[in-house]
């Protein structure tokens, strides 16, 4: 994949998709989450400038805010798959170890 490059998800991958498939993609989300620590490694504070496209946040965002925006929101995402586990009665193991819930 490019460096800036966004693939949609087809609607009939997902629905085949399996725990390989999954981890796959985490694969595929360390490597990108890897470059941009890389990237900006030394420059968490510095201005990311952005054209008249760039919506939702302000229009030179740092580094720190994108990566801490992304970890609040994937944990997010956690909470909800523990809590529909929990709903459907199937309890979790303890989500809040070195891991976490999908290793």
């Amino acid at each position: 994949m490019k460096r800036n490059e966004h693939r949609d998800i087809a609607i009939e991958e997902i629905e085949r998709a399996d725990v390989k498939f999954v981890r796959e993609r985490f694969t595929e989300a360390d490597k990108v989450v890897q470059r941009f620590i890389n990237e900006y490694r030394d420059r968490w504070n510095e201005p990311i400038k952005q054209d008249e496209s760039w919506r939702g946040y302000p229009k030179a965002p740092t580094p720190l805010l994108l990566l801490t925006h992304t970890e609040t929101h994937e944990f997010h995402h956690k909470g909800q798959i523990v809590s529909m586990a929990r709903q459907l009665g199937c309890p979790p193991p303890a989500d809040d170890r070195l891991g976490g819930l999908f290793t």
